[in-house]
């Protein structure tokens, strides 16, 4: 089950690194209406990795 965790905690991951990119991009082109709601999709993204985290955690396994 770990393994499985720990895959979804990647895509987490890598969700919140993609939402980032393009928030920089809208940024860029100065709409930064769309960037503040890209930062925001980060975010929770991270706090989904987070809670996936806190979980193996709590269920005394690793997180890699």
């Amino acid at each position: 089950m770990n393994k499985g965790i720990n895959e979804q905690i990647t895509k987490e991951l890598y969700s919140a690194y993609f939402y980032v990119g393009m928030a920089a991009y809208a940024a860029s082109l100065s709409l930064n209406g769309i960037a503040n709601w890209f930062k925001v999709q980060a975010g929770e993204e991270v706090q989904h990795a987070t809670k996936f985290m806190n979980y193996i955690t709590e269920q005394a396994g690793r997180s890699s």
